[in-house]
């Protein structure tokens, strides 16, 4: 007797450890991230595992078992700034309130949880709350439209979020969801619609069997719509029965309790009333007891039992005005919540404004700030090209009266010297003189007369007053009458008739290079032709200065007369080009701007 008593207690304990279920893998991983140093890191991953946990034991039905993790996650999350766990906290507890039949609980965290994952990167998580969210809706009293609308905009727009995900993430708990809201709103048609899509998600993700709930709901859609198939599906509802869960259950009879009434059998429905009542205290969920004290009072009104039917009524007044009580506390909670998302957003459009005008004041002082500093640039500018202008005038003028100064001195003293040599020469009695004599005489004679002629062409030439008082043109063609009137070379000049008035440093420096170039063509090119053309193409003036003689083969190329005119082209900005004739002779181009920034030489 004693062994068969041990044997029974022996089975009744294996076979109530074997009816618990197994704790979660994340409890293991739990124990081995505490032993590391705390860090945000480290905390954030323990925080995160204990939601798993919580979620395991909520949906194993044993939301007591939940309680502690959700404790230590809370603990842990008041100590970071983390935004996706302060939402994901509130999901779960309101996962874990909805468990409890706590709809009014487990929608203030909800609502709370949506608000804050709405603007964060965590669609599986925001998917999972519009899901339960809009389950406690329809669990929380069948009779109220204004709830089942509520959810059905919820499952709406979570819907068109899963559409979006590559995976389709939660789109056949949402469609399902919305097949019991129309089922509740009693349009079946909608309701077989959505049920058929999450059904067909279903198997697209692998199920091959209809699960419990898909043909409890089917069954209810098939029958109001007259369709044969409900047989099917109660047959699959029914060989569920042995394993179900109390939620199971209660849903079980409540879908018998809507067969029933709709084949009128008031003796069925308050068997099934009186089902859905046992588990819904079992469950202890006040929406689920209501509902099921609701069934029970039309099937005693059906079967015309006054006294029990009042009984009952009673009861579910009380029910309905503590009902009413929580959903105006959600209310509140919620109207509260959209004040202060408004605020909150009016606080953002404030600080957006204020940010743009601090912005646009930080522009504003930057463009002044710029304005200021170009205005000082170029102010700068223009006082540094007005002294530019007035060093180039004053070297100009410099030059000017150095030249002057050395044609005086040419003039003055090496003149009146060789006039005195003349003289003396002149005086000397010749018919005295050897022949020899004679002859050097007369090579001294003309020597001294070419050196007297040069530089008293020199002398006029280096700075003539035509070329300040009447221009380039003028000054050019006065020298070349002088030299055509000296010198055994006859020179042209053309193209002087459409020469406009130049610059003075630009007027001064091409006389000058034309002085030198004329200067050599006259001693070292064995020349008997000379000239000077101008012409004028796209705003740049072309200078020519050839002759008929031997070019540079008799001279030096690198002289320091040369090295003065590329100096004073440059100075310019302008080109010098050197051209040998087949038939004999040079041709110099050049060819300089009509209007040039003139830059200072340091040539003189």
């Amino acid at each position: 007797m004693r062994r068969f008593i041990c044997l029974i207690i022996c089975t009744l304990m294996l076979a109530t450890s074997q009816g618990q279920p197994a704790p979660p893998p994340e409890e293991k991983q739990l124990i081995q991230l505490s032993k590391l140093p705390v860090s945000y890191g480290r905390d954030t991953a323990v925080a995160y595992l204990h939601d798993r946990c919580a979620r395991h034991w909520i949906i194993q039905g044993m939301p007591q078992r939940a309680d502690e993790h959700l404790r230590r996650f809370e603990a842990i999350n008041k100590n970071y700034t983390w935004p996706f766990g302060e939402a994901l906290l509130l999901y779960r507890k309101g996962h874990y309130q909805t468990v409890l039949g706590n709809a009014t609980q487990a929608k203030s965290y909800f609502l709370r949880a949506l608000e804050r994952l709405i603007h964060l990167n965590h669609p599986e998580v925001l998917l999972a709350a519009y899901t339960q969210m809009s389950a406690n809706e329809l669990n929380s009293d069948w009779a109220d439209s204004t709830s089942t609308q509520v959810a059905i905009r919820y499952l709406q727009k979570g819907r068109k979020i899963s559409l979006k995900t590559p995976k389709r993430l939660f789109y056949s708990a949402l469609c399902y969801q919305l097949g019991r809201a129309y089922l509740q709103l009693q349009d079946y048609k909608q309701a077989r619609y959505y049920l058929t899509e999450s059904w067909q998600e279903s198997q697209r993700t692998g199920y091959k069997e209809m699960t419990f709930y898909h043909s409890l709901l089917f069954t209810i859609c098939y029958l109001h719509l007259g369709d044969p198939r409900h047989r099917q599906t109660w047959k699959s509802c029914q060989s569920y029965l042995p394993n179900l869960s109390n939620q199971e259950y209660f849903d079980y009879f409540t879908a018998l309790s809507a067969m029933h009434r709709f084949e009128q059998e008031p003796p069925k429905l308050l068997s099934d009333g009186l089902n859905m009542l046992s588990y819904a205290t079992a469950i202890k969920s006040p929406t689920k007891v209501l509902q099921s004290r609701r069934i029970v009072f039309e099937a005693y009104k059906l079967l015309n039992q006054p006294q029990s039917a009042l009984q009952e009524l009673e009861i579910i007044k009380q029910l309905e005005d503590s009902t009413q009580r929580q959903r105006s506390k959600v209310l509140l909670a919620e109207l509260q919540l959209k004040y202060d998302a408004k605020q909150h957003q009016a606080e953002l459009a404030r600080l957006t404004i204020e940010n743009q005008r601090s912005q646009s004041r930080v522009l504003l002082g930057s463009i002044l700030i710029l304005v200021v500093l170009l205005g000082i640039i170029v102010y700068s500018n223009r006082r540094l090209r007005q002294k530019n202008q007035a060093i180039r005038a004053a070297l100009l003028r410099g030059q000017a009266l150095e030249r002057q100064r050395v044609a005086a001195d040419l003039h003055d003293n090496l003149g009146t010297t060789l006039s005195a040599l003349r003289w003396t020469l002149e005086a000397m009695d010749r018919s005295k003189l050897s022949l020899m004599e004679q002859n050097a005489y007369a090579t001294i004679s003309l020597q001294v007369d070419q050196a007297y002629n040069d530089v008293r062409l020199l002398s006029h030439n280096l700075l003539p007053d035509e070329l300040a008082r009447q221009g380039l043109p003028v000054a050019l063609q006065a020298l070349l009458t002088k030299l055509n009137h000296n010198t055994s070379v006859w020179f042209k000049l053309t193209g002087i008739e459409t020469l406009p008035r130049l610059n003075a440093q630009t007027e001064f420096e091409l006389y000058s290079v034309c002085l030198e170039l004329l200067n050599n063509t006259i001693k070292h090119a064995k020349a008997t032709e000379g000239y000077i053309s101008f012409s004028q193409e796209n705003g740049m003036l072309h200078l020519t200065v050839g002759d008929n003689g031997v070019g540079f083969s008799s001279q030096r190329k690198d002289g320091q007369g040369l090295r003065n005119v590329t100096a004073r082209v440059n100075t310019l900005g302008g080109m010098w080009q050197v051209d040998f004739r087949p038939e004999g002779g040079i041709r110099n181009q050049i060819v300089v701007p009509l209007k040039t920034a003139v830059r200072v030489s340091s040539r003189t």
